[in-house]
């Protein structure tokens, strides 16, 4: 984690110059999602190299972050977006999670799977939670927290839309960890609802952190906060504080993001490409180091190298292969919208 603190300690330098806290928008996420994206692939190959040992922890901490977004994201169009809700269960949820994943779980039959002797109980059954191809826990959860949301939202109080959302994401956890489940899958999912309470807070945590004397404090208490937990997981191997830790880390890099005018950069070519991939790129990543790694037999900087060029072409060639999945279903809607 050597190199996110050094990355922390550029944005707060870079925050003292332009210290006013502003809105978490889109932008900032434009920007962000390209960076999440290739870390979480580097950090599965960090194994390959020794230069990337420093991403061995950085996939919690980025999954945290996909959640926190993801929160956000959602409870600002609530508030924002008039008729947001409409089909969310197909358009949100089956269109945009589910049908990618079963696109993802044929990819990987095709290129990683023994046809003949595959068994789906044996992958539904395997030790440490259901595995299908790599990573694909995360849009179980994913898809699993926007089921809480939606349930949220037909609450009319705010606080109460918060709660369901804690106590929602906070039974996954419980329910995965208690099970034994791998801790990728209980280590993150409560970042969900701690984006749905920044969004919710937004305006009053902005003026408690506002110009250079907030920016200092609150980095300073985020640091003392997330470090004794972080203490409390590697010492005394605590699963509470390893959640809290995993869940909170988002906060450090949003107040420090916040500071930051990244409206150019968020117009950049390539920003905007990876930006629009980003979610593909996290989908194939891990199909793909199978496939390179068992079927082809690559390792170490070839691998590495391999791995990043082929991901980026698949998640074009998927990218295109959702959109011509999810348009007649679209268009669908649409005139019963229009209707």
């Amino acid at each position: 984690m050597i190199l996110f603190g050094l990355i922390i300690l550029v944005f707060v330098f870079l925050g003292m110059r332009q210290p006013e806290a502003k809105q978490f928008n889109k932008d900032v996420v434009t920007v962000l999602k390209p960076f999440l994206a290739m870390g979480i692939v580097l950090h599965h190959l960090h194994a390959q190299s020794v230069y990337l040992h420093e991403f061995e922890r950085w996939g919690p901490l980025i999954v945290g972050i996909f959640f926190f977004i993801s929160a956000y994201g959602l409870s600002y169009s609530l508030d924002n977006r008039p008729g947001y809700m409409k089909n969310f269960l197909s358009k949100k949820i089956m269109l945009k999670f589910v049908l990618p994943t079963f696109l993802a779980f044929l990819l990987n039959f095709l290129l990683n799977e023994h046809v003949v002797d595959y068994s789906f109980m044996k992958h539904l059954n395997t030790p440490g939670g259901p595995f299908f191809f790599s990573n694909d826990w995360f849009m179980y959860a994913l898809v699993y927290c926007y089921l809480i949301f939606m349930v949220a939202a037909k609450a009319k109080n705010r606080n109460v839309q918060l709660y369901i959302q804690i106590c929602g994401s906070l039974i996954f956890v419980l329910v995965t960890a208690l099970n034994d489940f791998a801790r990728n899958w209980w280590a993150t999912p409560l970042a969900f609802p701690v984006g749905a309470f920044y969004y919710q807070n937004e305006l009053r945590i902005r003026k408690l952190v506002n110009g250079k004397t907030g920016l200092l404090i609150s980095t300073l208490l985020y640091l003392s906060v997330l470090g004794s937990l972080m203490a409390g997981s590697a010492l005394f191997n605590y699963n509470v504080t390893t959640v809290l830790a995993y869940s909170l880390l988002p906060l450090l890099l949003v107040n420090c993001m916040i500071r930051l005018d990244v409206s150019s950069l968020a117009k950049n070519r390539n920003i905007l490409f990876l930006s629009g991939i980003s979610f593909e790129i996290y989908l194939v990543h891990g199909i793909i180091i199978d496939f390179l790694s068992k079927h082809v037999e690559l390792s170490g900087p070839v691998l590495i190298v391999a791995t990043i060029v082929t991901s980026l072409l698949v998640a074009v060639l998927f990218h295109k292969l959702i959109i011509a999945c999810q348009k007649p279903f679209v268009s669908k809607f649409s005139v019963k919208t229009n209707a």
